[in-house]
């Protein structure tokens, strides 16, 4: 939802010659983003395998 609005933001303000470069960058900050993300659930869903269900730690 919020992809749309930061295109129309760099289409306003690069001009029309630097807008490939600025869509670019857009483009690797969101698959850089959706991997990180991938990884971190990876890593918390392992964790949480390896530690059991121990509730009687936290309450």
């Amino acid at each position: 939802m919020l992809l749309p609005l930061v295109m129309n933001v760099i289409m306003t303000i690069y001009p029309p010659e630097k807008r490939g470069g600025a869509m670019g960058m857009l483009g690797l900050v969101v698959m850089f983003g959706r991997m990180y993300q991938a990884v971190r659930l990876g890593e918390s869903i392992n964790y949480k395998e390896s530690v059991g269900n121990n509730h009687e730690r936290f309450f």
